[in-house]
């Protein structure tokens, strides 16, 4: 639903602002539909300005751009990833991750993009992690 509030938000200003061009005046259909356009700006900015990163340790979000959130967790620290996705945002490529991290905390990263290509990747590197980890510890046996 994320994604699709600025496009609901354009075409009901177009949807509401044409036919009232019809009964004022030429420009107020325009001027109804670039208000819309201009509320629906900033969470245009906010979906086009995220990016995960996950590297050989580590999971990094960020989301923003005049306003920066930033989460970073160890990967060795995660125990699962579990993947929400409501039927709109299967169709649409994005869902909901919750990290279980040791100690019984939770993070849950809203609206992500792609989050079952992302949990099988992060899933891929926490097991090669933990075979590295058990290789180490079977050598120095």
């Amino acid at each position: 639903m994320a994604y699709l509030h600025p496009a609901l938000l354009v075409a009901g200003g177009a949807g509401l602002g044409f036919p009232l061009a019809r009964l004022l005046a030429p420009w107020a259909g325009w001027a109804v539909f670039a208000a819309s356009a201009l509320l629906a700006l900033p969470r245009i900015l906010e979906l086009n300005s995220e990016e995960c990163l996950l590297t050989d340790m580590r999971l990094t979000v960020r989301r923003g751009w005049l306003r920066r959130w930033t989460m970073e967790t160890a990967l060795d620290k995660v125990g699962a990833i579990a993947v929400d996705e409501s039927l709109l945002g299967r169709l649409l490529g994005y869902g909901d991750l919750r990290l279980m991290v040791a100690g019984g905390a939770a993070e849950t990263l809203v609206r992500v993009r792609a989050p079952r290509s992302l949990q099988r990747k992060a899933m891929q590197r926490i097991l090669a992690l933990k075979y590295a980890a058990a290789e180490t510890f079977r050598q120095k046996l």
